[in-house]
């Protein structure tokens, strides 16, 4: 792992308070583990101290499921566990997400959770974050994926270019 990785393991652990390993991995349906593909799926990734709470609070709520269970808990030091300390599947979140947006399908329309992504990065663009961030933190290897695909979020900003331009280079009378 390089230092960058090491510095910011480093630093989630002094804001948790605790030493952890944080690392993204799948869960199979028989709750093995596996950890990600490629050398490029593993990114740096800053968060907020929003969810830094978020995530001392997933971490209580793992430590009260211990109290709970007792010896039946089965420790996995998974952030996210259901009641008996297993890692929660990939489906789990899925499937709670698409319960949310059923119960509020008058509020807000279905998108999966992929199309959050998407929406994540277009946003980002829209408002002028530069290609290089997107594409670190979407773990694209090349940034010309992050523009071919988001092109579309560039769209608003071509009239904006050229009436920049227009302005301050064309002189009208």
């Amino acid at each position: 792992m390089d230092d960058k990785m090491n510095d910011v393991i480093d630093e989630v652990q002094k804001r948790l308070g605790e030493e952890y390993e944080v690392k993204r991995v799948e869960v199979m349906k028989n709750n093995d583990t596996k950890e990600t593909k490629t050398a490029s799926s593993v990114r740096v990734i800053p968060i907020t101290n929003t969810l830094c709470t978020l995530i001392k609070r997933a971490r209580n709520d793992y430590y009260k499921k211990i109290f709970v269970k007792g010896e039946d808990f089965v420790d996995s030091k998974a952030l996210f566990t259901d009641d008996c300390g297993n890692p929660l599947r990939c489906e789990t979140l899925s499937n709670e997400y698409k319960e949310f947006l059923d119960s509020h399908s008058d509020e807000i329309r279905y998108l999966n959770l992929h199309a959050l992504r998407h929406i994540f990065a277009s946003l980002a663009l829209k408002n002028n974050a530069d290609i290089k961030s997107v594409q670190n933190i979407l773990g694209h290897v090349d940034a010309s994926t992050t523009l071919n695909t988001y092109a579309c979020a560039y769209e608003d900003q071509k009239r904006s270019v050229i009436e920049d331009m227009e302005a301050k280079w064309i002189k009208t009378s």
